[in-house]
């Protein structure tokens, strides 16, 4: 069965029955040669009414509004055969004494919501009792969906969606299924009717993002919802037996996922996906039968970097893994064939601010003064500076370094090096500011070439010591409201942070950090394959690196494309080689002195 979606789409994964103790039988499976003697059965089949209109609900709260299998009069979804089309089958039979399932049978479409097949009966089998029941294999060349991969003797069906979905691709399979059904009178043909399993699960997603940036995977979190399970067709109502979610770690997660291809949010203009919300794509879940649900469901977007890093625990407020997200305003009763939609907004502007490092020139480890700082808008709207801080801390001399960024020209030591015209107290969309030591006096001129909004020499030296060369080979943070960076203080004001990262400890309920030395390389964040967006707990996987030599300055200015000059990052990890990073156990009590750049005024005693 196709489901032709006027949207982006998007689906399930593979399943596999723990229950299956019998021989798994697939529809081209040699088995059919045995059933060549008995009696030839024909089927007329045809979709149930509750398959033929389906109900879509938002689980925001807003109205429902039902759209037909064949057509839905907005033009935003449509399930339907498409005939002439040939979709294989399983037939499960059974006659009390004696059941089997068999295979080689293919529907036959005639039209959007008709069909018809044909299968044999062996002679063993007595006509008057004999009752069929039958699941839908795979559509060829139909990728997305759900559908029965296997089904054994005993009827279990084994459900199975692709590993990643093509979201430029508007054909599905839908997984359907007969109840056991006895044949006609006239003991040569039967008639059956044809119900949707589980339900679909339409995302759909806006961010103010300034760059387009990929989803790379969704997560369901629900307590009744799962992606994977049997289906037993042997009893007159067919039982439904889930698996376990895919991610299942106890204080972790607890969620079915699926990786996305071929959709993206954020960018320029007023699109789709941007200032308004994306076309939805679905997924299909089964919920429990006879189950309540007690839990609001959710929906989490996810970029490359958090897809893959791996679950963290409930309590870990800093991982970006399950940031942004859809969140039900109620427990949902989900019904099979209806469709429930989930609008994820991935907004920066509202959660974080959109502020990030994407550069740090990091030459001497000694002193610093050769050190840049890059710090990009990467949301749609204009972003001002006030209250931004840039922050250093050097764990061996517990110095802390303050950098106030409401007004760049009281940072700047030589105010010809500035971009004239150019704003001092806010950061345009997309538009990138540099902050430089002072050993940069050939640098100036070349970056100023470049895109840059604004520049300022600092001033930072081995005498001058502030937050671009403070803390030296340690990591930098970016802060809005304050500059507490201890991650266990809940008035942490870190957004952004490169070469620090944390670990929960749920023995200690307490938050574990690990501080990194920084190499002299240029280190670069790139545009590609992750949402861009700020990033509290340091993510090595959305960093490269490049030698100081070969970059020179021709990185600084802009939020720059992965190129292949880049490498990635490597040995950022607890549990990696000590030359690499030194862990601490560290709080703001720890600091014993703060210096702050500008020096002059009383922003930083709060009056």
């Amino acid at each position: 069965m196709k489901s032709i979606i006027g949207f982006l789409c998007m689906t399930v994964v593979c399943f596999s029955a723990a229950s299956c103790q019998e021989q798994d039988i697939y529809p081209d499976s040699a088995q059919s040669a045995a059933h060549k003697e008995g009696v030839t059965i024909t089927a007329d089949a045809e979709l149930d009414a509750n398959s033929q209109k389906i109900i879509s609900h938002a689980a925001q709260g807003a109205a429902a509004t039902r759209a037909t299998l064949s057509a839905d009069r907005s033009g935003n979804i449509t399930y339907s055969w498409e005939a002439g089309a040939e979709i294989p089958l399983f037939v499960y039979i059974t006659d009390g004494t004696h059941h089997e399932t068999l295979t080689g049978s293919v529907l036959k479409v005639v039209s959007e919501k008709r069909g018809h097949f044909q299968f044999n009966v062996p002679d063993k089998y007595n006509l008057d009792n004999l009752k069929i029941a039958v699941a839908i294999g795979k559509e060829n060349h139909v990728d997305n969906g759900a559908w029965i991969t296997k089904m054994d003797t005993e009827g279990n069906a084994k459900i199975a969606t692709p590993a990643v979905i093509d979201a430029t691709s508007h054909k599905y399979n839908i997984p359907l299924y007969a109840s056991l059904s006895p044949l006609n009178k006239d003991g040569k043909s039967v008639s059956i009717t044809f119900t949707m399993l589980g339900s679909w699960i339409g995302i759909r997603a806006k961010s103010d993002m300034a760059y387009q940036s990929n989803i790379h995977s969704i997560a369901l979190e629900s307590d009744v919802l799962h992606m994977d399970g049997t289906l037993n067709l042997s009893t007159a109502r067919p039982a439904w037996i889930p698996r376990n979610y895919r991610i299942d770690l106890e204080h972790k997660e607890k969620t079915d996922t699926i990786r996305v291809n071929g959709t993206s949010i954020g960018g320029s203009g007023d699109r789709a996906g941007t200032t308004r919300y994306s076309k939805p794509f679905y997924v299909w879940a089964k919920a429990t039968s006879g189950q309540e649900s007690r839990q609001k469901a959710r929906v989490y977007v996810r970029g490359k970097a958090v897809s893959t890093m791996g679950a963290t625990f409930k309590e870990d407020k800093f991982s970006m893994r399950d940031k942004f997200f859809s969140e039900a305003k109620c427990p949902i009763q989900f019904i099979d064939g209806d469709t429930y939609y989930f609008s994820v907004d991935a907004s920066l502007a509202d959660t974080d601010g959109g502020l990030i490092m994407t550069e740090y020139y990091h030459n001497t480890i000694a002193i610093g003064e050769y050190n840049w700082i890059e710090i990009t808008n990467v949301t749609n709207r204009d972003i001002s500076l006030e209250d931004y801080y840039l922050v250093s801390y050097h764990p061996e001399t517990a110095s802390l370094y303050v950098m106030a960024l409401a007004d760049l020209a009281k940072l700047n030591r030589k105010n010809r090096d500035m971009i004239p015209d150019h704003s001092t107290t806010m950061v345009p969309a997309g538009r990138t500011i540099c902050l430089a030591a002072s050993g940069h006096a050939i640098g100036i001129p070349k970056v100023k070439k470049s895109n840059v909004y604004q520049l300022v020499s600092t001033g930072g030296s081995a005498a001058y010591m502030n937050a671009v060369t403070g803390g030296v080979r340690y990591a930098k943070f970016l802060c809005k409201g304050g500059w507490n960076i201890d991650f266990n203080d809940p008035k942490c004001n870190i957004v952004d942070n490169f070469g620090c990262r944390v670990t929960y400890d749920l023995a200690t309920k307490k938050y574990l950090t690990f501080i990194y030395y920084q190499g002299p390389v240029v280190f670069l964040r790139s545009k590609e394959d992750e949402l861009n967006v700020p990033q509290k707990n340091f993510l090595p996987e959305v960093w490269n690196w490049r030698g100081l030599n070969a970059a020179g300055f021709s990185y600084l200015g802009s939020f720059n494309d992965k190129d292949d000059k880049m490498g990635p990052l490597t040995g950022y990890a607890p549990g990696g080689k000590e030359h690499y990073f030194i862990k601490l156990l560290w709080t703001m009590n720890d600091v014993r002195y703060t210096k702050f750049q500008p020096e002059d005024g009383d922003w930083h005693t709060g009056k």
